[in-house]
């Protein structure tokens, strides 16, 4: 579960992306997905619910920085994502599941398109990276990271992205790409851990993304499923309002 990567965008500067160490990979890209979706749950799981939602605390580690986001998914694909850090800026980006927008600012209140609009949709996308073999144009393992098993996953509209597993619990540990955005792509690596059981499916309970000097902490604090939901959520939001 991918949270809140848009907000590093507007606060972090590019990051030089180290493969120091890297080792031959000894497993396929097929193998590695598979593996990893049987420890997270598996998708029969995922398919009992209809919604998921989450509440999280978000920090700019040693930079005094606070706030707190939402994230609300539907098995329609429909997305919600909201990030505030008072005093400073609020942040929502979401959609129907075909199209999506988003709000902050720096950038007004928009429609995304390209390689935006594929990133936030991929986000957005029900059982999320358990569906990367169909999500991706195509995916293949790569050298290892940090003694992880390592794919890389092109896409269609957006620039590749390196996922990694450990290589013990199978689960998603270290995910590398560049999210795109007006000023450009902002390269970043996010690091997932604490991964805890809820409603037998696996989340990580803290993710770590660095970009350039700066560290984005995310904390969940609730994962519920199936909470109510109405289309009107997800619309694009009235001019104005942030």
């Amino acid at each position: 579960m991918k949270l809140s990567i848009a907000l590093l965008a507007l606060v972090a500067s590019a990051l030089a992306a180290n493969r120091a160490n890297a080792q031959p990979a000894t497993r396929t890209a097929v193998q590695i997905v598979s593996d990893f979706v049987t420890a997270s749950g598996g998708l029969a799981a995922w398919k009992k619910h209809r919604s998921l939602s989450a509440s999280m605390t978000l920090s700019v580690v040693g930079m005094g920085v606070d706030g707190t986001g939402t994230t609300l998914w539907t098995s329609k694909g429909q997305y919600l994502e909201t990030a505030e850090v008072p005093n400073m800026m609020t942040m929502r980006r979401g959609g129907d599941g075909k199209r999506f927008w988003s709000q902050d600012p720096i950038d007004g209140l928009r429609w995304l398109q390209g390689a935006e609009a594929e990133q936030t949709k991929i986000m957005a996308t029900w059982m999320g990276n358990m569906r990367l073999k169909e999500l991706a144009t195509s995916i293949g393992s790569v050298a290892a990271i940090d003694n992880l098993d390592c794919i890389e996953a092109a896409y269609k509209d957006s620039l590749p992205v390196i996922y990694c597993f450990d290589r013990k619990s199978h689960l998603l540990t270290l995910e590398q790409g560049k999210k795109a955005s007006p000023q450009g792509d902002t390269p970043y690596v996010t690091r997932s851990s604490d991964y805890r059981d809820v409603g037998g499916i696996k989340f990580p309970f803290l993710q770590q993304t660095t970009a350039g000097p700066a560290t984005f902490s995310i904390v969940l604090q609730t994962v519920k499923w199936d909470v109510p939901t109405s289309p009107a959520q997800f619309k694009l939001p009235k001019a104005g309002k942030t």
